[in-house]
C-alpha cells in the first residue's frame, strides 16, 4: 500500500488537493491546445505567488481541469479572482 504524500508545518500534517474545472460559457467548443497551454502557463505563474503546486491538468474543447495542491493558509478566493 502506498503512503500518501503528506505536507507538514509546525503543528500539523496535511494534504490539500483541489480540483478546479473552468467551463466556457454555454459550453462552446472554443478551447484549443494553444489556449490550454497558455492558461496552464498562467496558472503556474499565479501558483508561484500563492504556493500552489499544479499536479495535473487536461482539457476538452469546452472545459479545462486543474488538480493542484495548496497550503492551509492559501486564500483560494484570490486565486479564483486572478484567473
Amino acid at each position: 500500500m502506498m503512503k500518501p504524500n503528506l505536507d507538514k508545518n509546525q503543528h500539523s500534517v496535511y494534504t490539500l488537493t483541489y480540483h478546479l474545472v473552468l467551463v466556457t460559457k454555454y459550453r462552446r467548443q472554443v478551447i484549443t491546445s494553444k489556449i490550454y497551454f497558455r492558461l496552464k502557463e498562467i496558472f503556474k505563474n499565479i501558483g508561484k505567488l500563492y504556493n500552489i503546486e499544479l499536479q495535473e491538468s487536461n482539457y476538452e474543447t469546452d472545459h479545462i481541469h486543474f488538480q493542484f495542491k495548496a497550503k492551509p493558509d492559501t486564500v483560494l478566493l484570490k486565486l479564483h479572482q486572478l484567473l
